[in-house]
Order: C-alpha cells, then sequence, then structure tokens
C-alpha cells in the first residue's frame, strides 16, 4: 500500500485502522464489565462508566467521518483488508478456548441438531417449584412448536476445578430425573451444567441452547443488600439474551387446571405485548378465562385507554375475555386483592431502566410478593433497544 499511494493516503488508512480497533477494544471492554465484571478483579476502572467509552466511540467515529473528505482510497482499501481479515477467521478452523463451565447432558428426548429451533429453557433449582415452572413451560413449548430444555445448575466453589465437579451432583440430578420423567407428552432435554457462578451457568445455558423463551422461579422478596431480587435472579433478568418468564408459586397444584387468569395491564409496551401473547396461549391450551384488568387513578376517569382497546380488539380476537376498569389510590393492593378469585396474575416489566437497577420495576414485584395464587412475570427481550435502555433511559 506504501509503494502504490500517496503518503497522505497511507497515512489516512493506518488511522482509519487505528479508529477501527480502538473503537472494537472500546466496545468489548463495556461488553466484557457488563456481562461477566463481577467475576473479574480488575486493577483500574474506567470512571463514569459507561459515558466515558461511549464518548471515546464517538469522537473517533467522528474523526474517522472527517477522514473520508480527505482520502477515499484509504476506506476503500481499508474495507478490502478487513474482508481478507473477516474471510481469513471463517476459514481458519477454531482453536478451543478453556471454560469456566462444562455441561453434561443426562437425557435426550430429541436431537442435539434441534438448536435451530425454537427452544424454551426452564432453569430449575429446587423440587417444590419445579412441577409448577414445568406445568407452564409445557403449555408454552406445545403452542409454541418449540423443543422443551430443563437445566440445574451445579455450583461449584471457585477453589474446586470445574473437571472435578462430579461430587456436587447428586441432588441436582435426582431433581432432574424426577422432573423430565414428569413431561412424557413431549421431547424434553435434560441438562447438568457445572459453574463457578449459577447466574452465569443460566445465561450461558440460554447461549448454548439457542433459547427463545427462559422460564425461572422466584421465592419473593430478598434480603440481601444491593439486590431487587437475588443474587442470582437479578443478573440473569439483566443480561439474558431472550424472552424471559419469571414464576412465583402460589398455592396451586401443579396438576390442577388453570381456569382463571388476570392481567393487570396499561396497554403498551413490548413487555405487555409479549404478556399478552402467552396469556393467550394459556387461556387457549386450558380453556381459560381471561381478565384484563385496568387500574387508573382516582384523579382519573375511569376509561379504557384507546391504545388498550385498539391492542384487544387484535390480541384476543375470537377469545373469551372481560375488561375491568378500576380506579385506586394503591393499584398494587387493588391487584393483589382481585388476585384472590384468580388462579395465576400475569403481568408485563416495567418500562423503567435495568441502569438504575429496577429490573421488572417496584410494583410487578410487590404484586408477585403478596399476591396469594401464582404470579408470572414477563420480560421482553427487544435487542438492541435492551441494551440502549439498560444504560441510558430513566
Amino acid at each position: 500500500v506504501a509503494a502504490l499511494f500517496d503518503v497522505e493516503t497511507v497515512m489516512a488508512g493506518a488511522s482509519i485502522f487505528f479508529i477501527f480497533l480502538f473503537n472494537i477494544v472500546t466496545f468489548y471492554g463495556m461488553k466484557i464489565r457488563t456481562e461477566r465484571g463481577h467475576e473479574l478483579e480488575y486493577g483500574f476502572l474506567i470512571p463514569f462508566f459507561p459515558i466515558v467509552p461511549i464518548i471515546s466511540i464517538l469522537s473517533r467515529t467522528l474523526i474517522g467521518i472527517f477522514l473520508l473528505d480527505m482520502a477515499l482510497w484509504a476506506y476503500i482499501i481499508a474495507g478490502i483488508w478487513l474482508l481478507i481479515g473477516l474471510l481469513f477467521f471463517v476459514i481458519h478452523p477454531k482453536r478451543q478456548i478453556s471454560s469456566p463451565l462444562k455441561v453434561e447432558k443426562l437425557s435426550n428426548g430429541e436431537s442435539d441438531e434441534d438448536r435451530d429451533g425454537k427452544q424454551v429453557l426452564v432453569a430449575l433449582a429446587n423440587s417444590e417449584t419445579a412441577p409448577i415452572l414445568l406445568k407452564y413451560a409445557r403449555v408454552f413449548a406445545e403452542t409454541q412448536k418449540a423443543g422443551l430444555s430443563l437445566t440445574t445448575i451445579v455450583q461449584v466453589p471457585y477453589q474446586t476445578p470445574i473437571d472435578m465437579a462430579g461430587r456436587f451432583t447428586g441432588q441436582a440430578e435426582k431433581l432432574l430425573t424426577t422432573i423430565g420423567s414428569l413431561s412424557s407428552q413431549i421431547p424434553v432435554q435434560t441438562y447438568l451444567r457445572y459453574a463457578h457462578n449459577t447466574a452465569e451457568g443460566i445465561i450461558q445455558s440460554v447461549r448454548s441452547r439457542n433459547a427463545n423463551l427462559l422460564i425461572l422461579g422466584w421465592r419473593g422478596f430478598t434480603s440481601r443488600k444491593n439486590y431487587r431480587m437475588g443474587s442470582t435472579l437479578d443478573p440473569v433478568i439483566e443480561k439474558a439474551s431472550c424472552d424471559l418468564v419469571v414464576i412465583k408459586a402460589g398455592n396451586e397444584e401443579p396438576g390442577l387446571q388453570i381456569r382463571k387468569i388476570l392481567c393487570p395491564t396499561k396497554g403498551k409496551g413490548p413487555h405487555g405485548k409479549l404478556a399478552w401473547d402467552l396469556v393467550k396461549q394459556l387461556a387457549l391450551a386450558c380453556s381459560a378465562e381471561v381478565t384484563i384488568m385496568h387500574v387508573t387513578p382516582l384523579d382519573k376517569t375511569g376509561s379504557i385507554p384507546e391504545q388498550l382497546k385498539e391492542a384487544l380488539s387484535v390480541e384476543y380476537e375470537g377469545m373469551k375475555y372481560k375488561v375491568k376498569i378500576m380506579q385506586s389510590s394503591d393499584p398494587v393492593a387493588r391487584i393483589q386483592s382481585e388476585s384472590k378469585e384468580y388462579d395465576l396474575v400475569v403481568i408485563g416489566a416495567s418500562e423503567l431502566s435495568v441502569f438504575q437497577r429496577i429490573l421488572f420495576g417496584s410494583k410487578p414485584r410487590k404484586i408477585a410478593d403478596k399476591c396469594s395464587c401464582t404470579v408470572m412475570m414477563v420480560r421482553k427481550n427487544t435487542g438492541i433497544r435492551s441494551w440502549f435502555k439498560r444504560w441510558f433511559v430513566s
């Protein structure tokens, strides 16, 4: 390149490569700190994260745009060179990288090649809530024509190498074997995954199974400082790259049919839309009666919002449902009181920022904690939008 072009073009080309390289390093530094920061020991932390690294990426990109006027040929050369590098990356044999995670497959109900299809993944932790989680997972897997996978994370002490983790599997293996035998109607895969961190093990399971929907259990409010829903649930909710259902089991029996479903909603947002979709699947599969509940403050008129009217006419067309409009100064208490007549409450996640550690928001968590029936909290994975909102949207 230096022999064929003038010095200005060569300098511009070198600058483009430096901009590209530094932007990649900065971006993945942000990604590592966000997804695995709790596992690493840092000697130095970028202050005002993530504002400073994002400013640096935008500033370097702006410099690169100015270089476009300086030397167009430099961009063409850089593009060709990057394509050659990507081609080499694709055709070059991949080197196996050691990982602090290990998977042991216990039983197969379907081919391991089905990972490209839809997958419903259930993370099991104890025998009390596992039958309830499986009850709902089976409905979603059947209605979505998806595969069903059950996994239990065996947490191994950090001092113990993963390869020596077999002695910790007794209880987890028994749980998977027992629960897996309860689902005979559809193919089920059961997995043990060894990990030093339970939350990271669940997140890795989502990635390795290409899961579309993750189902987790929740026991209720945690007393641990700096956590909203628990040291395991918080990072999973924040980082799982799929739709998410968190179920707080009520007093229902696993084999009892779902007859009445309550869906408190404001009629907007991707989380509410997913909640409606799942409610519809449950209602059709169980022939359940659905009640759409909208609670308005006392100082507002008790009418159905136009957005909610429009959504209901499409989403629940051909289904048996009714709408309840109520006024209350305490929506949480009103929903909790109403829920006593229902088998299941389904509520979408808050549209607030994960950057503020709100996660499912205070209202959904309070509703789930106070209701005696089973409560299902739903969070939609919105890709880049979720990533952006996690840091910036308040």
